[in-house]
């Protein structure tokens, strides 16, 4: 009677969750009756049966429909949740759907076993993470969302642990060579490679070709960390093929170790991604462990960091806007004006920016303040669009904002909820968005020129292929970054290049914008003897908030 009553509790306890949200597929195993019941959901989205008589049909059934590659993951993790290590399947392993399609789940679920260990019941859910955002389906690892949630439960049960942050170096000349398709599958190459040396940890993807990798507070963790680190990196630079081909996959990292009165995810997502910084700039080091001594010294940085992050997720309070003016070249007009980001603390002091907007655009909290800046940018620029006619807005977009899978979709609400006239929105690629994969960015700026909108190609002149990038993406504007133009006047080399990139973005069609005039020697050097359409700098004017941008339109007419 006692093995009827829990039969029955647990086939109402699946008929209530049978219903679950979209993403997630019920399931309950009885090992009592050897009988295993999916969901109508799981039985739609993964073609498996509704019922199996036995558990071991079922098993068979289920990972006939799991990738080849995943199999020795999915195993590994299946046995140690039977003999009871683990409730869930925190690797995750790609299904087949009925789409003909792979797509990444995890499995959470519990086992429930009598007065012995054995098991009875097995209830859970797979978990479709390409629903909801919680895994990356390049490398198949979970992404920086899940590794912020999993930090903040250890801070919550004061468990102190072990973070890397780990960098590909010169992943760009990967992709040049092999193209973006193959990168992707050296990404996912990698992030196997990562995950077979976890050792009790986790590992991440985060944003472009970045990884981390998270160890419970294990005192050793710490003693093991470079040794991790350097038997992630051989292995990656001496045993790495990709069709027969081998190729060599050089990294760098930064860590830090938490302590039980760590409690800020921000705080320590901030330090971990310094330390990464020092490791990939600084050449004595390959990997860097975040210093006490050193977050003490510098507590007030990464505690502005840590503020800006919590007023990106508290609907952007403290951040405004300023705007620069972009001028005709010819004739000195105003045309335009560019969008840029500042924050102030609670006492209103402003932060500058350079202190803040390279780490937020690492950031994918920096999607949400993006589309913050273009809707605010959007209803500023109204009054100058209706007064002058031609009279262009550019808002930088950053790798976060491109990377979504639903950036048309925010775009186009923006677009919408704002008004403003597509035909006067330019939106600015900057260097690190291309680092996104080629073909995924050109559709991203072909689907902004099919709404009217134009397109610009940022910091030009830095970063690599500056003229394979011309021809290959689809912009109508190209920005000549103020550090290309630093002493052209007496570098024949830079004038060469500058002309190259003039005369190209003419045969493309493609207008010109000059930043970083400081003095009118320059802009009359370059005006001179080369064809752009439009300058910027501190010549005509610094930054302004939204009045004194209009008083200074007023007073340059």
């Amino acid at each position: 009677m006692k093995d009827e009553l829990k039969i029955k509790y647990f086939k109402n306890v699946f008929e209530v969750f049978a219903s679950a949200a979209e993403g997630r597929y019920p399931f309950y195993a009885d090992y009592l009756s050897d009988e295993v019941y999916y969901s109508d959901a799981a039985v739609e989205a993964l073609g498996l049966q509704k019922y199996y008589k036995n558990s071991e049909g079922a098993l068979e059934a289920f990972e006939a429909r799991i990738h080849p590659d995943d199999l020795k993951f999915y195993h590994a993790e299946a046995i140690a949740m039977l003999e009871g290590d683990t409730n869930m399947m925190r690797v995750p392993y790609r299904v087949l759907t009925t789409k003909n399609r792979y797509v990444t789940c995890s499995t959470d679920a519990t086992f429930f076993r009598d007065e012995k260990g054995k098991p009875e019941f097995f209830c859970g859910m797979i978990i479709n993470h390409e629903l909801n955002n919680l895994v990356d389906p390049v490398t198949g690892l979970h992404t920086g969302r899940t590794m912020q949630q999993d930090m903040a439960v250890h801070m919550q049960n004061n468990e102190p642990f072990y973070l890397m942050f780990l960098g590909i170096r010169d992943f760009i000349s990967i992709n040049n060579r092999y193209g973006y398709a193959k990168g992707n599958e050296i990404l996912h190459k990698v992030a196997e490679v990562l995950t077979a040396r976890r050792e009790g940890g986790q590992f991440y993807s985060l944003e472009g070709t970045k990884f981390a990798g998270l160890w419970s507070g294990d005192s050793t963790v710490p003693e093991r960390g470079r040794e991790l680190f350097l038997q992630c990196r051989q292995a990656l630079k001496e045993n790495f093929f990709v069709d027969g081909e081998k190729v060599v996959i050089d990294i760098y990292g930064g860590a830090i170790q938490t302590l039980p009165e760590d409690h800020d995810v921000s705080a320590v997502y901030t330090s971990a991604m310094h330390s990464l910084k020092l490791a990939k700039h600084m050449n004595r080091y390959d990997f860097y462990e975040f210093d006490r001594n050193e977050l003490k010294e510098n507590r007030k940085t990464f505690d502005i960091l840590s503020q800006i992050r919590e007023s990106v997720a508290n609907a952007c309070q403290g951040f405004f806007l300023v705007y620069q003016p972009i001028v005709e070249a010819d004739s000195g007009k105003v045309c335009g004006m560019e969008a840029l980001i500042r924050w102030a603390d609670e006492d209103d002091r402003v932060v500058p920016p350079d202190v803040f907007v390279e780490w937020l655009e690492k950031d994918s909290v920096f999607s949400d303040l993006g589309q913050w800046i273009l809707l605010h940018a959007m209803e500023d620029a109204k009054e100058f669009v209706r007064e002058i006619p031609g009279f262009t807005l550019n808002v930088n977009l950053a790798y976060p904002q491109l990377e979504r899978e639903d950036f048309d979709d925010r775009l186009r609400y923006a677009i919408e909820k704002s008004g403003f006239p597509t035909e006067n929105l330019r939106l600015e690629i900057t260097e690190r968005c291309r680092l996104l994969d080629r073909k995924i960015l050109r559709d991203r700026m072909l689907f902004m020129q099919s709404l009217g909108i134009r397109t610009s190609l940022d910091d030009f002149g830095t970063g690599y292929s500056a003229l394979e990038l011309m021809f290959d993406l689809p912009t109508n504007q190209i920005k000549i970054d103020r550090t290309f133009i630093e002493d052209i006047q007496i570098t024949h080399s830079k004038e060469i290049m500058l002309k190259a990139i003039t005369e190209c973005a003419d045969e493309i069609g493609a207008t010109v914008c000059v930043e970083g005039i400081e003095d009118a020697e320059l802009a009359d050097f370059i005006r001179q003897r080369f064809h752009v359409t439009s300058f910027q700098g501190f010549l005509y004017s610094k930054p302004l908030p939204l009045k004194e941008f209009r008083r200074w339109v007023e007073e340059h007419p």
